[in-house]
């Protein structure tokens, strides 16, 4: 029993192995990973198999809004979402069950209010000055669990006028996908170990179960021989862990750089 409700533990996350507790436990509340919310979809469970739920908490890693559209509206089951991150010693706003009966669809989107005595601002990224409700700017926290003083986090987004947080993107560059926080510049680095590379660029690009997938662009040397993805893929594992490959690759003859913001690559 985990906070008196409970929980199946899983070498891994599987679709079989949640439907199997939903199948066994009848929970009406239960938790999906955001990645798994469109496997759901994908593998076109039946809305009579989730009969029992009522509602689904989720969070960890941004959900694509249109992949929850498209639960809400084949299941009839809302998805509650929550914010939260290591620095922040665990979840720090959450749309709770009363809240949702109290807005509903009205605050689509939201990852909630803060709780257990958290607070929420938005800032002004140059300034550092406090924003008004409804002003977009970078997210501080204050966590009682951790002390009484403002954590700016990497995250932008909006606190509204009733104190519901709504998360628009990364500051830092960051690439989320499906819970794991990505650098770019750990993927491009790597890049460059490879003896054909002169230099990469990595970006995150949206992707409905993931949330975000990193992307690479690739400059190859003169006169080398250009390599094959697999191998490029082959290499790169061997410096960093398997979320950090690339979905997608671009060989290219030149990556771009300008005088004003210098280059949009690391060169090898």
């Amino acid at each position: 029993m985990l906070q008196r409700r409970r929980a199946v533990l899983l070498d891994r996350f599987t679709l079989d192995g949640w439907r199997d507790f939903v199948r066994r436990f009848q929970p009406a509340m239960p938790g999906l990973p955001p990645g798994a919310v469109g496997m759901v979809l994908d593998a076109g469970i039946s809305p009579e198999e989730l009969a029992c739920v009522k509602m689904i908490m989720t969070g960890a890693t941004p959900l694509d809004p249109s992949v929850q559209q498209a639960f809400e509206a084949r299941y009839g089951i809302p998805i509650l979402l929550s914010y939260g991150a290591t620095e922040f010693g665990g979840p720090v706003t959450a749309m709770t069950p009363d809240l949702y009966a109290q807005y509903g669809p009205a605050k689509f989107g939201t990852v909630g209010r803060p709780f257990a005595g958290a607070k929420l601002r938005a800032i002004d990224p140059e300034s550092f000055a406090e924003l008004s409700p409804g002003q977009e700017g970078l997210l501080e926290v204050s966590a009682p669990r951790i002390g009484e003083h403002w954590i700016r986090a990497a995250d932008i987004g909006v606190v509204d006028e009733d104190g519901f947080v709504f998360l628009r993107g990364r500051a830092d560059g960051a690439i989320m996908r499906g819970g794991f926080k990505l650098l770019p510049e750990a993927i491009e680095g790597a890049l460059c170990l490879h003896p054909a590379v002169a230099a990469a660029a990595v970006v995150g690009i949206a992707d409905k179960r993931l949330g975000q997938v990193p992307a690479a662009a690739v400059q190859l040397r003169t006169g080398m021989e250009p390599p094959s993805i697999a191998d490029v893929e082959h290499h790169l594992r061997q410096h960093v862990y398997a979320t950090h490959i690339p979905t997608l690759w671009r060989f290219v003859d030149a990556l771009p750089r300008n005088n004003t913001f210098g280059s949009y690559s690391v060169s090898c």
